[in-house]
């Protein structure tokens, strides 16, 4: 299942924020040069929150 999300532009620590407050399990970040394939890359990198970011 593919889903597109919108690009985020800002400080890492505004949209990790952003992303949390629409319940969102975490973000992905990826070059913009970089093309989709199949699988773990470089290119595209996971991350999932563990626990809130403190105010």
């Amino acid at each position: 299942k593919i889903r597109y999300s919108e690009h985020f532009a800002g400080s890492a620590l505004a949209i990790i924020r952003a992303t949390e407050k629409m319940g969102l399990e975490g973000i992905v970040s990826k070059r913009a040069d970089s093309h989709y394939s199949s699988g773990p890359s470089n290119t595209w990198l996971k991350a999932k929150y563990s626990a809130p970011i403190p105010a």
